[in-house]
Protein backbone atom coordinates (compact mmCIF):
# COMPACT_ATOMS: atom_id res chain seq x y z
CA UNK A 1 0.00 0.00 0.00
CA UNK A 2 1.36 3.62 -0.92
CA UNK A 3 1.76 5.37 2.08
CA UNK A 4 -0.06 8.93 0.55
CA UNK A 5 0.88 10.74 4.44
CA UNK A 6 3.54 13.46 4.44
CA UNK A 7 6.77 12.94 6.32
CA UNK A 8 6.91 15.14 9.72
CA UNK A 9 8.37 18.22 9.00
CA UNK A 10 11.50 19.86 11.73
CA UNK A 11 9.22 23.33 12.10
CA UNK A 12 12.30 24.49 14.05
CA UNK A 13 14.70 23.55 11.23
CA UNK A 14 12.19 24.74 8.43
CA UNK A 15 11.97 28.44 10.56
CA UNK A 16 15.65 29.21 10.45
CA UNK A 17 16.11 28.24 6.68
CA UNK A 18 13.66 30.55 5.75
CA UNK A 19 15.31 33.15 8.38
CA UNK A 20 18.54 32.39 7.12
CA UNK A 21 17.43 32.76 3.40
CA UNK A 22 15.71 36.17 3.72
CA UNK A 23 19.12 37.55 5.63
CA UNK A 24 20.71 36.47 2.84
CA UNK A 25 18.87 37.93 0.04
CA UNK A 26 18.49 41.47 2.54
CA UNK A 27 22.43 41.19 2.07
CA UNK A 28 22.50 41.08 -1.48
CA UNK A 29 20.02 43.29 -1.98
CA UNK A 30 21.90 45.93 0.69
CA UNK A 31 25.14 45.58 -1.08
CA UNK A 32 23.37 45.70 -4.87
CA UNK A 33 21.43 49.22 -2.98
CA UNK A 34 25.39 50.35 -2.20
CA UNK A 35 27.49 49.89 -4.77
CA UNK A 36 24.27 51.52 -6.96
CA UNK A 37 22.82 51.18 -10.32
CA UNK A 38 24.88 51.95 -14.09
CA UNK A 39 22.43 53.96 -15.51
CA UNK A 40 22.36 55.60 -18.88
CA UNK A 41 20.32 57.93 -21.00
CA UNK A 42 18.50 56.54 -24.13
CA UNK A 43 16.52 57.76 -26.86
CA UNK A 44 14.24 55.50 -28.68
CA UNK A 45 10.75 57.35 -30.37
CA UNK A 46 11.84 60.54 -30.29
CA UNK A 47 11.83 59.92 -26.11
CA UNK A 48 14.46 59.98 -23.28
CA UNK A 49 14.55 56.84 -21.01
CA UNK A 50 17.39 54.92 -18.60
CA UNK A 51 18.91 51.97 -19.43
CA UNK A 52 20.92 49.10 -17.62
CA UNK A 53 23.95 47.82 -18.90
CA UNK A 54 22.24 44.54 -20.34
CA UNK A 55 20.12 46.95 -22.61
CA UNK A 56 17.10 47.07 -20.60
CA UNK A 57 14.59 49.97 -19.84
CA UNK A 58 14.91 50.79 -15.71
CA UNK A 59 13.18 54.00 -16.71
CA UNK A 60 10.82 53.87 -20.04
CA UNK A 61 11.20 56.28 -22.52
CA UNK A 62 8.96 59.40 -21.77
CA UNK A 63 11.01 62.72 -21.69
CA UNK A 64 11.90 65.21 -24.35
CA UNK A 65 15.59 65.52 -22.96
CA UNK A 66 17.71 63.73 -20.24
CA UNK A 67 21.17 64.30 -18.98
CA UNK A 68 23.31 61.98 -17.08
CA UNK A 69 22.90 60.92 -13.58
CA UNK A 70 24.57 63.44 -10.87
CA UNK A 71 24.98 63.05 -7.19
CA UNK A 72 22.68 60.49 -7.67
CA UNK A 73 19.69 62.60 -9.70
CA UNK A 74 19.32 63.40 -13.41
CA UNK A 75 17.31 65.90 -14.87
CA UNK A 76 14.74 65.79 -17.23
CA UNK A 77 11.90 67.24 -19.14
CA UNK A 78 8.47 66.30 -19.96
CA UNK A 79 6.18 67.26 -22.49
CA UNK A 80 2.92 66.58 -20.88
CA UNK A 81 -0.58 68.05 -22.44
CA UNK A 82 0.88 71.27 -23.93
CA UNK A 83 2.78 71.68 -20.65
CA UNK A 84 6.16 71.42 -19.92
CA UNK A 85 7.60 69.77 -16.29
CA UNK A 86 11.57 70.59 -15.47
CA UNK A 87 13.29 69.31 -13.23
CA UNK A 88 15.68 66.42 -11.66
CA UNK A 89 14.28 62.70 -10.92
CA UNK A 90 15.77 59.68 -8.70
CA UNK A 91 17.01 56.05 -9.86
CA UNK A 92 13.10 55.41 -8.97
CA UNK A 93 11.68 58.27 -11.35
CA UNK A 94 10.29 60.04 -8.65
CA UNK A 95 10.63 63.76 -9.17
CA UNK A 96 12.92 65.12 -6.91
CA UNK A 97 12.85 68.81 -7.73
CA UNK A 98 11.02 71.07 -9.80
CA UNK A 99 12.05 73.79 -12.02
CA UNK A 100 10.98 76.84 -14.17
CA UNK A 101 12.60 75.82 -17.09
CA UNK A 102 15.43 72.92 -18.05
CA UNK A 103 18.76 73.66 -16.41
CA UNK A 104 21.14 72.25 -18.81
CA UNK A 105 23.15 71.77 -15.43
CA UNK A 106 23.82 68.98 -12.65
CA UNK A 107 24.22 68.76 -9.17
CA UNK A 108 27.74 69.10 -7.97
CA UNK A 109 28.76 68.03 -4.14
CA UNK A 110 24.91 68.17 -3.22
CA UNK A 111 24.42 71.69 -4.83
CA UNK A 112 23.00 73.40 -7.77
CA UNK A 113 23.33 76.70 -9.80
CA UNK A 114 19.88 78.21 -10.78
CA UNK A 115 19.30 81.40 -12.46
CA UNK A 116 16.46 84.01 -11.01
CA UNK A 117 16.36 87.55 -12.44
CA UNK A 118 19.71 87.36 -14.12
CA UNK A 119 21.43 86.54 -11.28
CA UNK A 120 22.26 82.97 -10.05
CA UNK A 121 22.29 81.32 -6.66
CA UNK A 122 22.42 77.55 -5.33
CA UNK A 123 19.90 75.32 -4.02
CA UNK A 124 20.28 72.10 -2.43
CA UNK A 125 19.02 68.11 -3.19
CA UNK A 126 15.41 68.77 -2.52
CA UNK A 127 15.00 71.91 -3.99
CA UNK A 128 15.89 74.61 -1.47
CA UNK A 129 17.35 77.80 -2.05
CA UNK A 130 20.38 77.53 0.75
CA UNK A 131 22.05 80.55 -1.40
CA UNK A 132 20.07 83.27 -2.59
CA UNK A 133 20.41 84.80 -6.47
CA UNK A 134 22.97 86.98 -5.92
CA UNK A 135 25.91 86.57 -8.38
CA UNK A 136 26.33 87.72 -11.79
CA UNK A 137 27.84 84.46 -13.00
CA UNK A 138 28.89 80.84 -11.31
CA UNK A 139 30.42 77.76 -11.60
CA UNK A 140 29.62 74.24 -9.79
CA UNK A 141 30.99 73.33 -6.59
CA UNK A 142 34.56 71.46 -7.18
CA UNK A 143 36.99 70.43 -3.64
CA UNK A 144 34.30 72.32 -1.51
CA UNK A 145 34.56 75.63 -3.49
CA UNK A 146 32.27 77.52 -5.90
CA UNK A 147 34.08 80.23 -8.09
CA UNK A 148 31.32 83.26 -8.29
CA UNK A 149 30.95 86.28 -10.47
CA UNK A 150 29.93 89.77 -7.83
CA UNK A 151 27.86 92.38 -9.00
CA UNK A 152 31.18 94.43 -8.88
CA UNK A 153 32.35 92.05 -11.87
CA UNK A 154 35.32 90.36 -9.77
CA UNK A 155 35.93 86.42 -9.02
CA UNK A 156 35.83 85.38 -5.60
CA UNK A 157 35.48 81.69 -4.15
CA UNK A 158 33.00 80.50 -1.52
CA UNK A 159 32.02 77.24 0.10
CA UNK A 160 28.72 75.64 0.25
CA UNK A 161 27.31 77.35 2.89
CA UNK A 162 28.33 80.53 1.23
CA UNK A 163 31.15 81.98 3.44
CA UNK A 164 33.33 83.93 1.56
CA UNK A 165 36.30 81.47 1.42
CA UNK A 166 38.97 83.98 -1.18
CA UNK A 167 37.51 87.66 -1.88
CA UNK A 168 36.47 88.61 -5.05
CA UNK A 169 39.75 90.39 -7.28
CA UNK A 170 40.02 88.78 -10.46
CA UNK A 171 38.07 89.43 -13.50
CA UNK A 172 37.58 85.89 -14.43
CA UNK A 173 38.67 82.51 -13.09
CA UNK A 174 37.72 79.06 -13.41
CA UNK A 175 37.38 76.08 -10.71
CA UNK A 176 39.67 74.77 -7.93
CA UNK A 177 41.73 71.67 -9.73
CA UNK A 178 43.56 69.57 -6.89
CA UNK A 179 44.10 72.42 -4.42
CA UNK A 180 44.52 75.02 -7.67
CA UNK A 181 42.61 77.52 -9.50
CA UNK A 182 43.27 79.31 -12.91
CA UNK A 183 41.91 83.36 -12.55
CA UNK A 184 42.68 85.87 -15.08
CA UNK A 185 43.50 89.69 -14.70
CA UNK A 186 42.54 92.20 -17.66
CA UNK A 187 45.11 94.09 -19.55
CA UNK A 188 44.72 97.56 -20.74
CA UNK A 189 43.99 96.55 -23.89
CA UNK A 190 41.01 94.22 -23.02
CA UNK A 191 42.93 90.93 -23.20
CA UNK A 192 43.43 88.85 -20.30
CA UNK A 193 46.63 87.14 -18.62
CA UNK A 194 46.61 84.22 -16.69
CA UNK A 195 47.97 83.16 -13.53
CA UNK A 196 47.43 80.26 -10.54
CA UNK A 197 46.13 80.75 -7.07
CA UNK A 198 46.22 77.90 -4.25
CA UNK A 199 43.63 77.43 -2.30
CA UNK A 200 43.71 80.87 -0.21
CA UNK A 201 44.47 82.49 -2.99
CA UNK A 202 47.93 83.73 -2.94
CA UNK A 203 49.71 83.46 -6.24
CA UNK A 204 51.66 80.50 -7.14
CA UNK A 205 52.00 81.41 -10.94
CA UNK A 206 52.36 84.79 -11.74
CA UNK A 207 50.32 86.89 -14.51
CA UNK A 208 51.90 86.30 -17.65
CA UNK A 209 49.80 83.45 -19.63
CA UNK A 210 47.71 84.14 -22.70
CA UNK A 211 45.97 80.46 -21.11
CA UNK A 212 46.03 77.92 -18.94
CA UNK A 213 44.32 74.74 -18.88
CA UNK A 214 42.63 73.32 -15.76
CA UNK A 215 44.92 71.00 -13.86
CA UNK A 216 44.91 67.55 -13.63
CA UNK A 217 47.63 65.11 -12.01
CA UNK A 218 48.74 68.52 -10.55
CA UNK A 219 49.81 69.71 -14.44
CA UNK A 220 48.39 71.91 -16.86
CA UNK A 221 49.21 73.01 -19.86
CA UNK A 222 50.10 77.33 -20.87
CA UNK A 223 50.56 79.52 -23.26
CA UNK A 224 53.00 82.77 -23.56
CA UNK A 225 52.80 85.20 -26.23
CA UNK A 226 49.66 83.50 -28.56
CA UNK A 227 46.53 85.43 -29.60
CA UNK A 228 43.13 84.15 -28.36
CA UNK A 229 40.63 84.33 -30.85
CA UNK A 230 37.40 82.33 -31.29
CA UNK A 231 38.43 79.44 -28.43
CA UNK A 232 41.79 79.32 -30.20
CA UNK A 233 45.21 79.85 -29.56
CA UNK A 234 47.48 80.88 -32.11
CA UNK A 235 51.10 80.98 -31.71
CA UNK A 236 53.26 81.92 -28.72
CA UNK A 237 55.14 79.33 -26.50
CA UNK A 238 53.57 76.38 -24.92
CA UNK A 239 54.87 74.90 -21.85
CA UNK A 240 54.03 72.36 -18.76
CA UNK A 241 53.32 73.56 -15.67
CA UNK A 242 54.22 70.72 -12.75
CA UNK A 243 52.80 72.19 -9.40
CA UNK A 244 54.24 68.58 -7.74
CA UNK A 245 58.30 69.04 -9.42
CA UNK A 246 57.47 73.32 -9.09
CA UNK A 247 58.37 73.28 -12.65
CA UNK A 248 57.43 74.84 -15.68
CA UNK A 249 58.87 73.07 -19.14
CA UNK A 250 58.84 75.02 -22.42
CA UNK A 251 57.53 72.77 -25.17
CA UNK A 252 59.37 72.85 -28.88
CA UNK A 253 56.75 73.46 -31.12
CA UNK A 254 55.72 77.25 -30.93
CA UNK A 255 53.29 77.34 -34.39
CA UNK A 256 50.69 75.74 -32.95
CA UNK A 257 47.02 76.47 -33.31
CA UNK A 258 45.32 74.93 -30.40
CA UNK A 259 41.56 74.79 -29.69
CA UNK A 260 41.09 75.51 -26.11
CA UNK A 261 38.29 76.24 -23.79
CA UNK A 262 37.98 75.43 -20.27
CA UNK A 263 34.72 75.19 -20.13
CA UNK A 264 34.35 73.12 -23.05
CA UNK A 265 34.49 69.59 -22.27
CA UNK A 266 35.68 68.28 -25.85
CA UNK A 267 38.49 70.90 -25.69
CA UNK A 268 40.06 70.43 -21.90
CA UNK A 269 39.81 67.19 -21.85
CA UNK A 270 42.22 66.96 -24.54
CA UNK A 271 45.01 68.58 -23.15
CA UNK A 272 44.43 67.08 -19.36
CA UNK A 273 47.18 64.64 -17.90
CA UNK A 274 45.42 60.89 -17.24
CA UNK A 275 48.13 58.19 -16.01
CA UNK A 276 51.14 61.14 -17.25
CA UNK A 277 50.32 61.35 -20.82
CA UNK A 278 47.67 63.95 -22.67
CA UNK A 279 46.53 64.30 -25.88
CA UNK A 280 48.35 67.72 -27.22
CA UNK A 281 48.94 68.93 -30.74
CA UNK A 282 51.99 68.98 -33.08
CA UNK A 283 52.34 70.07 -36.18
CA UNK A 284 53.54 67.16 -39.13
CA UNK A 285 54.32 68.35 -42.80
CA UNK A 286 52.17 71.32 -42.35
CA UNK A 287 49.40 69.71 -40.69
CA UNK A 288 48.26 69.72 -36.77
CA UNK A 289 47.50 66.45 -35.52
CA UNK A 290 47.27 64.75 -32.11
CA UNK A 291 49.76 62.49 -30.10
CA UNK A 292 50.11 61.32 -26.42
CA UNK A 293 52.69 63.58 -24.58
CA UNK A 294 54.30 62.69 -21.57
CA UNK A 295 54.86 65.75 -18.61
CA UNK A 296 58.77 66.00 -19.47
CA UNK A 297 57.45 67.16 -23.23
CA UNK A 298 58.22 63.80 -24.70
CA UNK A 299 55.95 62.15 -27.15
CA UNK A 300 54.57 58.58 -25.84
CA UNK A 301 52.39 58.42 -29.33
CA UNK A 302 53.95 61.23 -31.83
CA UNK A 303 51.00 63.28 -33.39
CA UNK A 304 49.34 60.78 -35.66
CA UNK A 305 45.43 61.63 -35.26
CA UNK A 306 43.12 63.95 -36.56
CA UNK A 307 40.56 63.31 -34.09
CA UNK A 308 40.68 62.26 -30.85
CA UNK A 309 38.82 61.52 -28.04
CA UNK A 310 39.55 61.75 -24.32
CA UNK A 311 41.45 59.38 -22.34
CA UNK A 312 39.58 57.37 -19.37
CA UNK A 313 39.76 54.18 -18.13
CA UNK A 314 43.04 53.59 -19.36
CA UNK A 315 41.86 54.03 -23.15
CA UNK A 316 41.04 56.58 -25.60
CA UNK A 317 39.46 56.66 -29.28
CA UNK A 318 41.30 57.57 -32.39
CA UNK A 319 39.80 58.23 -35.73
CA UNK A 320 41.71 56.57 -38.63
CA UNK A 321 40.34 56.33 -42.41
CA UNK A 322 36.91 57.61 -41.51
CA UNK A 323 36.15 55.27 -38.42
CA UNK A 324 37.25 55.19 -34.99
CA UNK A 325 38.82 51.95 -32.35
CA UNK A 326 40.89 52.71 -28.75
CA UNK A 327 44.26 52.22 -28.25
CA UNK A 328 45.83 52.13 -25.10
CA UNK A 329 48.06 54.90 -23.59
CA UNK A 330 51.28 53.56 -25.04
CA UNK A 331 49.57 53.78 -28.33
CA UNK A 332 49.06 50.07 -28.52
CA UNK A 333 45.64 49.56 -30.49
CA UNK A 334 43.56 47.29 -28.24
CA UNK A 335 40.23 47.83 -29.87
CA UNK A 336 40.32 47.89 -33.91
CA UNK A 337 38.66 51.31 -35.92
CA UNK A 338 35.37 49.41 -36.80
CA UNK A 339 32.98 51.86 -35.66
CA UNK A 340 31.20 55.36 -37.32
CA UNK A 341 31.96 57.16 -33.87
CA UNK A 342 32.69 56.30 -30.41
CA UNK A 343 32.48 57.76 -26.56
CA UNK A 344 35.09 57.13 -23.93
CA UNK A 345 34.80 54.23 -21.59
CA UNK A 346 32.79 55.16 -18.51
CA UNK A 347 32.64 51.98 -16.29
CA UNK A 348 33.56 49.59 -18.75
CA UNK A 349 31.30 50.61 -21.23
CA UNK A 350 31.42 52.98 -24.39
CA UNK A 351 28.68 54.34 -26.55
CA UNK A 352 29.41 53.45 -30.40
CA UNK A 353 27.48 54.52 -33.31
CA UNK A 354 26.85 52.25 -36.76
CA UNK A 355 24.43 53.86 -39.19
CA UNK A 356 21.68 56.02 -37.56
CA UNK A 357 21.68 54.02 -34.07
CA UNK A 358 23.62 53.69 -31.16
CA UNK A 359 25.10 51.09 -28.61
CA UNK A 360 28.19 49.85 -26.29
CA UNK A 361 30.89 47.80 -26.38
CA UNK A 362 33.55 46.96 -23.85
CA UNK A 363 36.39 46.64 -23.23
CA UNK A 364 37.12 43.98 -25.17
CA UNK A 365 35.24 45.56 -28.12
CA UNK A 366 32.68 43.39 -27.93
CA UNK A 367 28.78 44.64 -28.49
CA UNK A 368 27.21 44.00 -25.22
CA UNK A 369 24.23 46.51 -26.49
CA UNK A 370 23.53 46.17 -29.83
CA UNK A 371 23.30 49.72 -31.86
CA UNK A 372 19.01 49.81 -31.45
CA UNK A 373 19.01 53.27 -29.79
CA UNK A 374 18.42 57.12 -31.52
CA UNK A 375 21.03 58.41 -29.01
CA UNK A 376 22.53 57.52 -25.59
CA UNK A 377 24.76 59.46 -23.07
CA UNK A 378 27.72 57.62 -21.10
CA UNK A 379 26.85 55.10 -18.24
CA UNK A 380 26.99 56.63 -15.08
CA UNK A 381 26.89 54.64 -11.07
CA UNK A 382 23.96 55.97 -8.95
CA UNK A 383 23.02 55.24 -5.33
Amino acid sequence: MINSSFPEVNTKAYKLLLLFVFCLISTLKGQDDQQGLLLAPAKSGGLWGFINPSGNWVIAPQYGEANNFHDNVAEVVQYTNDDIKNGFIDKNNNWVIQLPEFNFSHFSEGRLAFLENGLYGFMDSVGKKVIPAQFRFCSNFENGKAMVVFKSGKAGYINREKKLLISPRWDTAFNFQENFAITGKKTMDGKFLYGVIDKTGNTLVPYQYSWITNFSEEKAFANQGGVYENGRINGGTWMIINMKELTILPLKDTTLIVEIDNYNEAYSNLLKFKNDVAWFPGRVNGEILYGLINPSGKWVVRPTYKVVNKINEGLTAIFINGRMGFIDLKGKEIIPCKFESAGAFHNNLAWFKEGKKYGFINKNGEVVIPPKFEDVRDFMLVK
